[in-house]
């Protein structure tokens, strides 16, 4: 069965919540908890990043069909997101930086050589790799025209035994995702 929803969100950190009541809304009325957990932790992830990094308005669709559910963190920044090399302990990063804290005397609790929150922040960098563990596949497709910038995407494959599996037998393709999947939403209660 093909279902596409779109979500519109601005470029403020409330975003990345309101993502996320968005995937589990949609996975609880399309029936679909299983993916629940690893759909939520992937578009918090990319919805985190558009705000960070392209400062961009944000548009999260979520599609089904084939027996894939995908979904597309969209933005206006054309800079494909970099997969950084595995940082897997964040303890010894934060021990590798100890010596750049502020002290109790400093009087700049700002101190300039440690970033927070940020792409240089010693917490960053996980992002990606998170997606590709939880992702059956993902990639960044460019966006040209008046729109410019980019769709971060990933597929996971929904779980044999979904109520609605049955193929989808549309007359006529109405969307393309961002991996070139051609859908045809059909309208039902789970609108």
């Amino acid at each position: 069965m093909c279902r596409q929803t779109a979500l519109d969100l601005p470029p403020v950190p409330a975003s990345a919540g309101a993502a996320r009541r968005f995937i589990a809304e949609m996975c609880e009325r399309w029936e679909l908890p299983e993916l629940r957990d690893d759909l939520l932790l992937a578009v918090s992830e990319l919805v985190t990043n558009s705000i960070l990094h392209a400062r961009t308005p944000i548009s999260v669709t979520v599609t089904v069909a084939g027996g894939i559910a995908e979904v597309g963190v969209r933005d206006h920044d054309p800079t494909p997101p970099v997969l950084r090399p595995p940082r897997a302990d964040l303890v010894t990063d934060l021990d590798t930086l100890s010596h750049r804290l502020p002290s109790f005397e400093d009087p700049d609790p700002r101190h300039p050589a440690l970033v927070v929150g940020a792409a240089g922040s010693v917490a960053s960098g996980r992002g990606l790799h998170l997606l590709d563990a939880v992702a059956d596949s993902w990639g960044v497709a460019s966006i040209t025209g008046d729109q410019s910038g980019k769709e971060v995407w990933f597929a996971i494959a929904i779980p044999l035994g979904w109520p609605h599996a049955h193929a989808c037998h549309c007359s006529e393709t109405t969307a393309t995702t961002a991996s070139g999947r051609r859908i045809a939403h059909v309208a039902g209660r789970w609108d």
